[in-house]
């Protein structure tokens, strides 16, 4: 770059006017390159359910090993919290939820350019093996309880359990409630309090029971009509050539086997 403007300077001496300005539209050029190899290497950014967070970081490992060239950061926490934020002008490209209503509370203040339900989870009941607890009825005596807020997903589909249950033992829900200790802003508080037995009874997903965890967490299982179902919601925010390729390759065949293997299940549109 330094040889070019030395070799302006002395075409100006020779009053060259004509190679002057062929230099110039040179130098332009160069520079507007740079400009485009910079837009080239923006970071497409993901704001993503806490739930997701082994099995997306598998995931993103893997399509950056394919796409190189493209930088992908992610940041996980309860899909309410990062709503809020993206609704605050959070800088996003693309925003995955565990819930339907943050998904549409979200959807009434900013324009998807695609979106699309593509997985579903479970909530569970997980024990940390120092209680000998075996079923799920048990669980209302005098048992320290963790769960995630209300406003969480996480929160909102255990109450949802509970109230289910309670149809089979009445008063069950409420003796639950009774016993909870902590609240947590997202549910990877709550599988870590568990974990290191703050807690005796948690309510977490079922992908978030995984193997570097069951050495002291369990499941207890309900009867199948009880159970209650999350599905995730996928949303593209920028219509910009590396977040489309992200997009596109969270939904392919080969990312979702690695979602699979973490416990979600997939969904058919």
């Amino acid at each position: 770059m330094g040889k070019l403007f030395k070799k302006v300077r002395v075409l100006r001496n020779n009053r060259n006017k004509k190679a002057c300005i062929i230099m110039i539209f040179l130098i332009a050029v160069v520079i507007i390159a740079c400009g485009k190899k910079e837009l080239k290497d923006k970071k497409v950014i993901i704001y993503a359910a806490a739930s997701m967070t082994e099995s997306l970081s598998d995931a993103v490992e893997e399509i950056t090993e394919k796409h190189p060239d493209i930088e992908i950061k992610v940041s996980f926490n309860s899909s309410s919290k990062l709503r809020l934020q993206i609704e605050q002008g959070a800088d996003v490209d693309i925003y995955i939820s565990a819930s339907k209503s943050q998904y549409d509370k979200l959807k009434e203040k900013v324009d998807f350019e695609k979106d699309k339900k593509f997985l579903s989870n479970e909530i569970i009941i997980a024990v940390n093996n120092k209680n000998n607890i075996e079923k799920w009825n048990e669980i209302h005596r005098d048992y320290k309880v963790l769960k995630a807020e209300d406003y969480v997903p996480a929160g909102e589909y255990a109450n949802k359990l509970l109230k289910k249950l309670n149809g089979i033992e009445n008063g069950f829900s409420e003796k639950v409630l009774s016993n909870v200790v902590s609240e947590e802003i997202n549910v990877k508080q709550v599988v870590n309090k568990l974990y290191l037995g703050e807690g005796d009874v948690g309510f977490i997903y079922n992908t978030d029971l995984t193997e570097k965890v069951k050495d002291r967490l369990y499941k207890l299982d309900v009867p199948e009509e009880m159970k209650v179902k999350s599905n995730y919601y996928i949303c593209l925010l920028k219509n910009e050539e590396d977040n489309i390729e992200v997009f596109n390759e969270l939904l392919s065949y080969d990312i979702k086997k690695i979602f699979r293997k973490y416990g979600f299940s997939i969904v058919k549109n």
